[in-house]
């Protein structure tokens, strides 16, 4: 049970640095999470959905490619409708018409490259300071159940003095004690063995007497 333990710590830990180091490189690369908040994409990405943009680099993105885009009221994204000498004329796939902008290739922040539903209220919430201490008191949560539900029995030398009948904890009491009193410091063990009944009989403890 304590070498599961270890293993299930180990993947876990594992797992959390991967994603981080997975988040860093796309994160270094151009790579960006955002979420949606409006149902202009529904169905292909609604309300709550997160998607993940690769940088365009400053390219013309094709009709049909879906794309992040800065405007005066902030980031959208919307699908490619048409290309025109003015720039770029989009449409949300929710939207009858399409949208009554259209976008310069330069403000162009992304092409979405992956996307899933409902990812995007995790992403916003792990981004609101409340999120990072809900995470560390549910690992912390987990931790106790774990210990709980499984608790380690293995290697403790205490629970295995009190299951063993004859361990060491069990006989110290019948191992036998010599007291020594003033006088008999130099008496060795064969002496104090040989002592009957004829020395000390006054005392009824069985105690030798100077």
């Amino acid at each position: 049970m304590k070498g599961l333990r270890y293993t299930a710590y180990g993947l876990l830990v594992a797992l959390l640095l991967t994603a981080v180091g997975i988040g860093l490189l796309g994160w270094h690369e151009g790579y960006r999470a955002y979420a949606v908040k409006t149902g202009s994409m529904t169905p292909t990405y609604p309300t709550g959905a997160l998607v993940v943009d690769r940088p365009a680099d400053g390219r013309t993105p094709q009709v049909g490619q879906i794309i992040t885009f800065r405007t005066t009221d902030g980031l959208v994204t919307h699908r490619v409708h048409g290309l025109k000498d003015d720039g770029i004329e989009t449409k949300g796939d929710a939207n009858r018409t399409p949208d009554a902008w259209t976008t310069p290739t330069r403000h162009v922040m992304g092409v979405v490259s992956w996307g899933a539903a409902y990812l995007g209220y995790v992403f916003v919430f792990f981004q609101q300071p409340t999120g990072a201490l809900s995470l560390m008191l549910l690992t912390l949560s987990l931790y106790l159940a774990w210990t709980v539900f499984f608790p380690a029995t293995e290697g403790n030398p205490v629970a295995q003095e009190a299951s063993e009948p004859n361990g060491l904890g069990n006989d110290v009491g019948l191992r036998p004690t010599f007291i020594v009193l003033p006088g008999a410091e130099s008496a060795g063990v064969d002496e104090l063995q040989q002592v009957g009944p004829t020395r000390g009989q006054h005392s009824r403890s069985g105690l030798l007497s100077a």
